[in-house]
């Protein structure tokens, strides 16, 4: 500087070889920035949310959570959403605004197209982070909890995570039609990184799960 005095950041960038469309996009509340990536006729973020939403979930339950509870998991990797919390389902007609605006919780038709625009089931772990969509998806797994009690009444709450570098959640905001499955669940899929295995459907929205906005 004008002091003669220096100094030495060093960082990282990741240059991609691939051919999607990149761009990124500042979120205004808080003023993080994301990548995004065009892929098919879709504009998806290629990073997990990062946004802190400023109350509590509607079960009592913190709205986000870091990996393995530290706070620098969240920075590196994304928050962890009690899904409950950010997507409708039948017993509460109103949802959460997660995503910056213009942007939303996929639904079960996006990640539908979403697994299409790449080819097919057969090539899902191009979506992890390294693949050929830079889709950048990270294999985090899910949170959970549980309750210790003194008697009949909770005294602590219990945070646990499972399938961690295992498995890669997208979670929807779409939920059953059919009157006969669970009304509270929420459509999803799970990528295996061992073996690049598709599972589609609906599950609890109890977990704590990372968000993917479009």
């Amino acid at each position: 500087d004008n002091f003669q005095e220096t100094n030495t950041i060093y960082g990282q960038i990741i240059v991609s070889p691939y051919e999607n469309p990149t761009s990124y996009i500042e979120d205004i509340r808080d003023g993080e920035l994301y990548g995004t990536v065009q892929i098919g006729s879709q504009w998806w973020m290629a990073e997990n949310l990062r946004y802190e939403i400023p109350w509590k979930a509607k079960s009592g339950f913190p709205t986000t959570l870091c990996l393995f509870e530290k706070d620098e998991w969240c920075e590196s990797v994304g928050k962890l959403y009690h899904v409950t919390s950010v997507i409708e389902d039948r017993f509460d007609d109103k949802e959460d605004a997660v995503c910056p605006d213009g942007w939303h919780i996929p639904t079960k038709e996006d990640l539908d197209n979403l697994i299409e625009d790449i080819g097919g089931p057969s090539e899902v772990l191009e979506l992890a982070q390294g693949g050929s969509t830079d889709f950048n998806g990270l294999f985090l797994g899910y949170g959970y909890y549980y309750y210790i009690y003194d008697g009949l009444f909770p005294e602590d709450t219990i945070f646990t995570f499972h399938e961690t570098y295992q498995e890669m959640y997208m979670v929807s905001s779409s939920i059953p039609e059919d009157i006969n499955e669970a009304r509270i669940d929420t459509y999803m899929i799970k990528i295996s990184r061992l073996n690049g295995a598709l599972w589609e459907g609906y599950n609890t929205t109890r977990y704590y799960m990372p968000i993917r906005c479009v």
